[in-house]
């Protein structure tokens, strides 16, 4: 008795250790931990605490942009144990995510459809949030005209934000910000990505935003602003080791150069880009560069173009874009 005793006293402080390693955005430490946890509760065969620590870990993946480990433990989650309704739910959300960023949209749309139905209002709010950005990326590179659709399911998760605060707000200001900067209106998309730092709860939010608010004072003229954005961001990326929140900041720089038709730059920031999002299995990102090398080299280097446009084909197939079955 006293053994198993102390496998639960140790459980206990494994979780949390591993929460405040979640919050303070160390989520490989943050692994750790919660495989502690896991493996202490399989030997108490207490199934409550290991469905607990599996959440741990797919969040943990999730934010480490593995998304193939966050598909397998959300299905040992849905498969294996008993979970609340609104848990359940959850698990169809993180698992709809994942599928949306390793780019297989059918999957991933028809988890979040039904999910609209859900009574519990964050589910909701989550399922319009990710809806909207699954065709708001599906807009950005392929051929699919989505982008009202992903403007009404972001304003939805936006208008159901407001009695949530916090982090839903932070994060559905700054999706309005990103579908009206694709819309062309740069002063709109400028307020809402404004009001998204007011409620960044974190450094690395913030750093989001900063590359962001770089690419909108770009788009609007102000480069010296842009460049003071631009280099917050890659000054928090790489002192924190945040490789994605760097790729971001590279890529978005690339599409600032095209826009001051320096197209050696453009490619030298774009091409690094895309081989980071590679490794990130980011392959919306990725189509959405090939699509974009592509017409950069059109009219002076048509060969160059056409082996752009084929790695784009390549992967636009490859990542199971919507269309008609």
């Amino acid at each position: 008795m006293e053994l198993l005793d102390s496998i639960r006293a140790n459980m206990e402080n494994n979780f949390k250790k591993a929460r405040e390693l979640y919050q303070k955005g160390l989520y490989p430490n943050a692994l750790a931990y919660y495989f502690r946890a896991l493996n202490a509760a399989e030997i108490l065969e207490d199934k409550a605490s290991e469905a607990e620590a599996k959440k741990g870990i797919h969040f943990c993946y999730a934010l480490e942009y593995e998304y193939d480990q966050v598909l397998a433990y959300c299905d040992d989650l849905l498969t294996h144990y008993q979970l609340e309704s609104e848990q359940r739910e959850f698990t169809l959300a993180a698992k709809a995510t994942a599928l949306n960023r390793k780019g297989q949209f059918r999957q991933a749309e028809k988890l979040l459809k039904d999910l609209l139905y859900s009574d519990s209002p964050r589910v909701r709010y989550r399922a319009h949030t990710d809806l909207g950005l699954l065709y708001y990326f599906l807009h950005r590179f392929s051929e699919n005209d989505s982008m009202e659709l992903a403007f009404e399911n972001l304003k939805a998760a936006y208008e159901h934000s407001l009695d949530l605060g916090g982090d839903p707000r932070f994060r559905a200001a700054s999706n309005m910000g990103l579908v009206y900067l694709e819309k062309g209106e740069a002063e709109l998309a400028l307020r809402y990505f404004e009001e998204s730092l007011q409620y960044a709860g974190s450094d690395y939010y913030k750093a989001q935003t900063h590359n962001e608010l770089g690419r909108v004072y770009a788009i609007l003229g102000d480069l010296e602003k842009s460049e003071e954005f631009f280099e917050k961001a890659a000054k928090y990326a790489l002192e924190n080791s945040k490789f994605l929140t760097l790729t971001y900041n590279i890529y978005y720089r690339g599409l600032v150069q095209i826009t001051l038709d320096k197209v050696n730059n453009a490619y030298n920031y774009l091409h690094t880009a895309l081989y980071s999002f590679l490794e990130h299995k980011h392959y919306p990102e990725v189509v959405a560069i090939y699509k974009k090398l592509s017409s950069l080299f059109e009219d002076s280097h048509p060969q160059r173009a056409e082996h752009f446009l084929n790695e784009y084909h390549h992967y636009l197939n490859y990542i199971d874009p919507l269309g008609e079955e």
